[in-house]
């Protein structure tokens, strides 16, 4: 089933531990799990610099590992969560691909 949420991710916090979970909400109704990774990878999670240390940021895979959706707090619920939407979200993501082409496209741009 879904996971609850943990303690949403602050960067002003600099002392995150290994294997440690923090939630990063996307919009109103997704919210995200990363896992601190182990040692030593797990030390970019307190890294000085906002663009490693922030999950959801341009390195932030350096030190966090996606873990998965969860949905509202750690705390047991007294009613079940509703059934994910079957509908996709209306624009595009922020964060970019996982797995870029190895090739470029080989059609040049009509734009300089």
């Amino acid at each position: 089933g879904p996971v609850g949420c943990p303690a949403v991710f602050s960067l002003s916090k600099m002392d995150y531990e290994y294997e440690e979970r923090v939630s990063v909400k996307l919009d109103p109704k997704r919210t995200i799990v990363y896992e601190c990774k182990p040692w030593p990878y797990g030390d970019h999670c307190r890294s000085n610099s906002a663009n490693i240390r922030n999950p959801v940021a341009e390195f932030g895979k350096m030190g966090w590992s996606l873990v998965g959706q969860c949905f509202g707090s750690m705390a047991h619920t007294a009613a079940p969560t509703p059934a994910p939407t079957s509908a996709p979200s209306k624009g595009p993501s922020d964060v970019p691909s996982q797995s870029p082409s190895k090739t470029p496209s080989g059609v040049p741009s009509d734009v300089p």
